[in-house]
């Protein structure tokens, strides 16, 4: 599934909410931490990006 949404992207970032036990299969899809974890109505999250090669080949971001 990552591989159709990173296609469809590839000049965009991706944001994801990651829980807590989630952030390190993130990180191995090549997520970055924006923020250190965070807290909102009760609920744990890291806010997390994704910069995919633009077409010329230049990392956006």
């Amino acid at each position: 599934m990552f591989d159709s949404v990173y296609a469809d992207q590839l000049q965009m970032q991706i944001t994801v909410n990651s829980s807590s036990y989630a952030v390190k299969f993130y990180e191995s899809l090549g997520f970055s931490k924006t923020f250190e974890e965070q807290e909102t109505d009760g609920l744990k999250y890291t806010p997390m990006h994704y910069c995919p090669l633009r077409m010329d080949g230049l990392i956006t971001g």
